[in-house]
C-alpha cells in the first residue's frame, strides 16, 4: 500500500538520520518503483541543505538542475 501525499512529503523532506528502519525500507521500496521519486528526493535534500546551511550562492545551480532533470512539481517550485 502506498503512503498518502502528506506522509510521502514528510518522508521526502526528513533527514535520513531522523527516519526509522521502517521508513527507510518504505523509501527504498518506493525508489525501486519510481525513478522520478528518486530524483525528487535527491533534489529536495539538496534544496534543504542549501537552506539549512545558508548556501544561497548555489541556488542558481540547483534551479538549473531542477529544470533539466526534476519532476514537474519541483520545476514549478523552482520558477517561484
Amino acid at each position: 500500500m502506498l503512503p498518502g501525499p502528506r506522509t510521502l512529503a514528510w518522508l521526502l523532506l526528513r533527514r535520513p538520520s531522523d527516519l526509522d528502519e521502517k521508513d527507510h525500507v518504505l523509501l527504498n521500496q518506493l525508489d525501486e518503483r519510481s525513478v522520478e521519486l528518486v530524483s525528487a528526493r535527491r533534489l529536495s535534500h539538496q534544496f534543504l541543505r542549501l537552506v539549512r546551511e545558508r548556501r544561497g550562492r548555489e541556488l542558481d545551480e540547483w534551479v538549473a538542475e531542477v529544470r533539466q532533470t526534476g519532476p514537474p512539481e519541483l520545476r514549478g517550485f523552482s520558477r517561484n
